[in-house]
């Protein structure tokens, strides 16, 4: 079903996310809030990303394919 989300929550430092995420072809998107999300890998994600950024700490990625494809939004930034 396309237009589901994986929601990353964690109250911690910074959680990184090792290996790749994917989403099987269904155009799932990543939604993560919480105090920071570190991204890396070759994740294939489809439907966006999307930050929560009220309450961030950081923000990484170690290259673009970490981001996977689709729009990448930014909520609530303090900037």
């Amino acid at each position: 079903q396309s237009g589901e989300a994986l929601e990353v929550v964690f109250a911690g430092e910074l959680l990184t996310a090792y290996g790749d995420i994917s989403d099987g072809g269904n155009g799932y998107s990543l939604l993560a809030t919480g105090s920071g999300i570190r991204l890396t890998g070759n994740n294939t994600f489809s439907g966006g990303l999307t930050i929560n950024a009220g309450s961030y700490r950081g923000f990484e990625f170690d290259s673009p394919a970490a981001l996977g494809s689709g729009t990448v939004t930014i909520l609530n930034s303090p900037y």
